[in-house]
């Protein structure tokens, strides 16, 4: 499998086997709906396979992405509308999405992606569908630095991200991932869909996502790593010092932490096998993102044996300019910069990062 979800009672599977095929099919539907080469589409919802489906056939056959993230309010998502201008929209048929067919924007439901699929549409590949300065995505930043900006990812620049990160990352034969972040970051994109999927990786969704449907997930599907922002590190971590301050072992977990930290990762699972039966039992490392790891709950982490990856980077960069290697890992930075990607600081502090997948600029916004 490439995708697993529970919607209901049954898990619905998609297979490597048959993701070419759902990658065409979705591409016959952009045509059948008038969907042209360059056009804009804006997608607006949850983690799940159809919506990885869509942007994966984005990426593939020339078609513009403007993912939202789904928490985003009506007037973000207004403004963002009226940079961008895309004519039709796939969205959640579980949000309030009325208001943009008001702006006149066509209106259709990700979930019902394979429902809509018409296979007598005969489908041919074009050689404009690959090249290397098509606009895959117009990727919008959280705004950290002022107003969100719209970030213009090309082809080459996810190509190179993924090419380039592959000889950073830990080997994923064999493994399996849950989809945590939200899609419309270029971190889950990048580091949860397209590395994984080009290592053979089965990735996960849930419905739902709060702490405790992640718990329950955790255990059913057993991963083999995570890639998370460091708050829910800190929030697990939590959760684990008060379960063993409410049996009275709080200073025995602490004690041991502290004997165990130089012993090697499969001695450490055995000591702390109930950590890691939170995660299922199979977890080799944790990826980590978004925001500075807690120096602290880093090494608790390690020291319970799960190694915590941390990297850093930028949706202007794609995704990943940094990351920390496994079994050279430093806690309290963010790594060395990956292969063909140049770092310095400037003269007013600020961070200047080149490389292959350094995007060409906002979009229309100079």
């Amino acid at each position: 499998p490439v995708f697993v979800i529970r919607r209901r009672i049954k898990k619905e599977k998609i297979t490597y086997d048959q993701l070419p095929s759902l990658l065409q099919k979705t591409a016959v539907l952009f045509e059948s709906r008038k969907i042209k080469i360059a056009d804009k589409i804006l997608f607006w919802g949850t983690n799940c396979p159809e919506y990885s489906i869509l942007l994966l056939s984005c990426f593939s056959f020339g078609r513009t992405a403007i993912p939202i993230d789904y928490r985003n309010s009506e007037t973000t998502v207004k403004s963002i509308i009226e940079i961008t201008k895309p004519k039709v929209a796939f969205v959640s048929k579980y949000f309030r999405y009325q208001f943009l067919e008001d702006l006149g924007l066509k209106i259709y439901f990700i979930e019902d992606l394979f429902k809509d699929f018409n296979i007598k549409l005969k489908f041919k590949i074009d050689k404009r569908f690959s090249g290397p300065e098509n606009l895959s995505e117009i990727v919008f930043t959280s705004g950290t630095t002022g107003k969100p900006k719209g970030v213009m990812i090309k082809q080459k620049n996810l190509y190179s991200n993924i090419e380039l990160m592959q000889k950073s990352i830990p080997d994923l034969a064999d493994s399996s991932t849950i989809s945590v972040l939200p899609l419309s970051h270029m971190l889950e994109q990048i580091v949860g869909l397209l590395v994984p999927i080009t290592e053979g990786t089965t990735i996960y969704y849930l419905p739902k996502i709060n702490s405790f449907r992640l718990l329950l997930a955790l255990q059913e599907y057993k991963p083999t790593h995570l890639v998370v922002v460091p708050q829910l590190l800190k929030i697990i971590w939590n959760k684990v010092e008060e379960k063993a301050a409410s049996e009275g072992k709080l200073n025995q977990l602490h004690k041991l932490l502290e004997t165990c930290q130089y012993l090697p990762n499969p001695v450490k699972k055995i000591i702390f096998a109930k950590i890691h039966r939170i995660f299922g039992g199979n977890l080799r490392f944790v990826a980590c993102g978004g925001a500075p790891l807690d120096i602290n709950v880093g090494k608790n982490w390690m020291r319970a044996g799960i190694p915590v990856i941390e990297g850093y980077g930028a949706t202007e960069v794609t995704a990943v300019a940094t990351m920390n290697i496994l079994g050279k890992i430093k806690l309290g930075s963010a790594g060395k910069p990956i292969d063909q990607v140049q770092i310095k600081i400037g003269e007013d502090k600020e961070i200047i990062i080149a490389g292959p997948s350094l995007s060409s600029g906002y979009f229309n916004d100079p």
